[in-house]
C-alpha cells in the first residue's frame, strides 16, 4: 500500500510541476494534446491519493477507482499509437515524423471537439441560430477537420477514430506495456458499461486480484506521464525544459524496479 502511495505522490507532484510549463503559452495541436493529457493525469491522481488509502477499510472504492483508471488507460492507448507511429516511420526525417504525430494529435482534438458540437445540438435551451453560431466557432478552430459548408459542422471521416482500432494498430513487440494497457482497459470497460458483467467483474473476483489490477494501472500511470512529456520534449523545442521531469520519472521507475528485484531476491533466499 505504501509503495503505491509513493507512486501516486510522484505522479501528482510531477504532473503539477510539468503542467505549469504549458500554461499561458501558445499551444498547437501537439502541445494541446500533451497539456490536456498531463492535466487529466494530475486531476485523476488527486482522486486516487484521497481514495486509495481507504481501500483497506472500504473495498468497494476499488470500483470507482477502476472507472477513473479506465479514463487514463484510454489516453495510454492514444500515446501507444504515437509511439507506434514513431517506430514504424519509414525514414529518419524528424520533421516528417513530427508532421505525422501532429496530424494524429490534431485528429484526436478534433474528434473530441465533435463530441462538444453534438452536445450543443442536443441542447434544448439554445435556438437553432445559437447552435449554429457556437458550433461553427468551435469547428472553425479545426477547419481542416470539419466540413463548414453545412448548417451543422461535420467531422470528416479521416479525422474520426475508434479506440479499439487504435489499440490493435498499436501492438508492437517493443511496446512492452501495450498488452497490459489493452487488457486493463477492456477489464475496466466492464465496470463503466452497464451490463450483466458490471457486477460480476467488480464483486466476484477476489479483492486482492482486483487491487493488483488497480496497482498495475497506477504503475502504468508513471510510465504514461513520462511518455506524454517525452512527446512535447521530442517534437517541440519550447518544451526541452521538461527533460528534468522526464529524467526524474525514469530514475524513479528504474529505482523502483531495482528495489523490487532486490526484494524478490531476498525473499527467495529466506
Amino acid at each position: 500500500m505504501d509503495k503505491i502511495q509513493e507512486h501516486l505522490s510522484m505522479i501528482y507532484k510531477t504532473s503539477l510541476l510539468a503542467e505549469e510549463h504549458f500554461v499561458n503559452k501558445h499551444q498547437d495541436e501537439l502541445a494541446r494534446f500533451v497539456f490536456c493529457g498531463v492535466q487529466k493525469v494530475s486531476r485523476i491522481c488527486l482522486s486516487f491519493l484521497r481514495l486509495y488509502p481507504q481501500l483497506a477499510s472500504t473495498n468497494d472504492l476499488e470500483f470507482s477507482l477502476g472507472i477513473l483508471a479506465r479514463s487514463v488507460l484510454m489516453d495510454m492507448i492514444l500515446v501507444l499509437k504515437i509511439k507506434n507511429i514513431c517506430i514504424n516511420h519509414p525514414n529518419n526525417s524528424l520533421e516528417e515524423l513530427k508532421v505525422e504525430v501532429k496530424e494524429f494529435c490534431y485528429a484526436v482534438i478534433a474528434d473530441g471537439t465533435n463530441h462538444i458540437i453534438d452536445e450543443i445540438f442536443s441542447s434544448k435551451k439554445l435556438s437553432d441560430e445559437e447552435k449554429k453560431k457556437q458550433s461553427l466557432k468551435l469547428a472553425s478552430l479545426f477547419s481542416k477537420a470539419f466540413d463548414l459548408s453545412v448548417g451543422r459542422p461535420k467531422l470528416k471521416n479521416q479525422y474520426k477514430y475508434r479506440l479499439g482500432s487504435l489499440g490493435k494498430e498499436s501492438q508492437h513487440p517493443t511496446l512492452v506495456t501495450g498488452e497490459s494497457v489493452m487488457n486493463l482497459y477492456s477489464y475496466y470497460s466492464k465496470y463503466d458499461h452497464l451490463s450483466h458483467w458490471t457486477s460480476l467483474s467488480s464483486t466476484h473476483l477476489p479483492f486482492e486480484n482486483r487491487k493488483d489490477k488497480l496497482d498495475l494501472s497506477i504503475i502504468l500511470m508513471v510510465i504514461h506521464l513520462r511518455d506524454l512529456l517525452s512527446i512535447a520534449h521530442d517534437f517541440d523545442e519550447n518544451y526541452k525544459i521538461l527533460l528534468p521531469f522526464m529524467n526524474d520519472l525514469q530514475n524513479y521507475l528504474d529505482e523502483s524496479y531495482r528495489k523490487e528485484l532486490e526484494s524478490n531476491e531476498q525473499a527467495n533466499h529466506e
